[in-house]
């Protein structure tokens, strides 16, 4: 029988514009706007610091990977937010 305990998320918090998962010792970060090519609006920046607030407190956690939804990681700022 496989092991499944590395393939099922042992943590999995969703903010509005991110994802937060831990398997093992690993944490992923998942920019989640791909509408927008992850472009980094108000929300985005709370969210960021929140996910990045939850992988410094997860003690079982020892790195983390960052990584964008879609065909892009990040576009930058939003500057539609802007106008």
């Amino acid at each position: 029988m496989p092991n499944t305990s590395l393939d099922e998320p042992e943590i999995i918090t969703e903010y509005e514009t991110m994802m937060y998962k831990r398997r093992g010792r690993v944490a992923y970060i998942m920019f989640n706007r791909p509408q927008a090519l992850n472009a980094v609006n108000d929300q985005f920046e709370e969210d960021l610091h929140s996910a990045m607030l939850e992988f410094d407190l997860d003690n079982e956690a020892w790195v983390a990977i960052v990584h964008g939804a879609g065909r892009s990681f990040c576009a930058g700022a939003d500057v539609k937010q802007r106008l």
